[in-house]
C-alpha cells in the first residue's frame, strides 16, 4: 500500500510538472493578424536596403495587404511573411522557417557569385564557405555585415533581415564588388 501511495503522488507530481511545461494559452485570430500588421514596419525599421525601392520603401501590393488583413493563425501568418519578404527580392531576407513546400528563399549555407556582364549574367565564383568547402573561382572577399532576427511579438515567428549594409573585408560595398578577371 505504501508503495502504491508513492507511485500515484509521484504521477501526480510528474503529471503537474507536466502541465507546467505546457505552452501558454494559445493565440487569437487577433494575435497572429497583429503580428502579420508589424511586419511592414519592422521593414521599414530595421531593413538596410530600403534605397533599393522607389520612394525608399519596400514594394507591396493591395492583394498582399488583404492577405495581412486576413492573417488569423500560424500557417496563413507564416505564408502571408513569406510571401511579404520574397517581394524584397533579397536572399538574406528570410522567415525562420517555411513550409515543406515553401517557395521562401531558405539558407542554403552556399553562395553563386553572380555578375553582370553585358547583356548577360554570369557565375563567377561558387562557395559552400559555410559548410567548410574552398571558394572555387574568384575569391568572394568573405562579407561583413549583420542578418538580425526579429522576433514578432505574439506568435515568435522570426524574420530575419539585413540590418546593416553588407560590404567586403576591405569595406568595398557588396554591390560593387567584382570578381577580378
Amino acid at each position: 500500500m505504501r508503495l502504491f501511495s508513492v507511485l500515484a503522488l509521484s504521477l501526480a507530481l510528474a503529471s503537474g510538472a507536466a502541465l507546467a511545461q505546457q505552452p501558454g494559452p494559445s493565440l487569437s485570430a487577433e494575435d497572429y493578424r497583429r503580428d502579420a500588421l508589424s511586419i511592414d514596419p519592422l521593414i521599414a525599421a530595421n531593413y538596410a536596403y530600403l534605397d533599393r525601392f522607389p520612394d525608399g520603401r519596400a514594394p507591396t501590393t493591395p492583394r498582399l495587404q488583404a492577405e495581412a488583413e486576413a492573417v488569423h493563425d500560424a500557417a496563413t501568418l507564416l505564408l502571408y511573411a513569406e510571401r511579404r519578404l520574397a517581394l524584397l527580392a533579397d536572399p538574406h531576407a528570410i522567415t525562420g522557417r517555411s513550409f515543406s513546400d515553401s517557395w521562401a528563399i531558405v539558407p542554403s549555407y552556399a553562395d553563386l557569385w553572380i555578375e553582370p556582364e553585358g547583356d548577360i549574367y554570369r557565375i563567377t565564383a561558387i562557395g559552400l564557405d559555410a559548410l567548410g568547402a574552398r571558394v572555387t573561382g574568384c575569391p568572394m572577399a568573405g562579407l561583413l555585415g549583420a542578418i538580425y532576427d526579429f522576433p514578432l511579438e505574439r506568435s515568435g515567428l522570426t524574420i530575419k533581415l539585413p540590418a546593416e549594409r553588407l560590404s567586403t573585408v576591405s569595406g568595398v560595398p557588396r554591390e560593387a564588388f567584382r570578381c577580378a578577371p
